[in-house]
């Protein structure tokens, strides 16, 4: 993982990271929609790039698949100036997903796919600094 931060690390979050999939059409049952964006999601994805935007020299620790989805994560995550050398790329699970439906202006449902588990999930503390 690319490690785009030099100096110290201000903030360690910890945390589950995973690709969240927004529908382009709001009020729209999930079965229903064509087209979906995808965003880095997740306590550590979200916190970590808020940090980070704030000027937080921030690392995040976490866990993805060795998978297009894990890499996007790592890879927006570096492109928003967050430290990823401690993000666990396991070899056999796969990065967990979020889908969601949009219901102006405040239902949002997720539906989680983190079965039967998830990399982040698997971090041990021999993975963290």
């Amino acid at each position: 993982m690319s490690d785009p931060t030099e100096g110290p690390i201000e903030a360690f979050v910890l945390g589950r990271v995973l690709a969240d999939l927004y529908p382009l059409q709001s009020e729209t049952l999930l079965e229903d929609v064509r087209t979906f964006e995808r965003f880095v999601g997740g306590y550590g994805g979200n916190v970590g790039i808020g940090l980070a935007r704030l000027g937080v020299t921030t690392a995040v620790l976490s866990g993805v698949g060795d998978d297009g989805h894990g890499r996007f994560i790592a890879k927006t995550l570096a492109a928003e100036g967050v430290a990823t050398r401690w993000i666990v790329r396991h070899p056999t699970l796969r990065t967990a997903l979020a889908f969601a439906e949009l219901w102006p202006p405040d239902r949002f449902p997720l539906i989680a796919y983190r079965f039967p588990s998830c990399p982040d999930i698997e971090t041990l503390a021999a993975d963290m600094p």
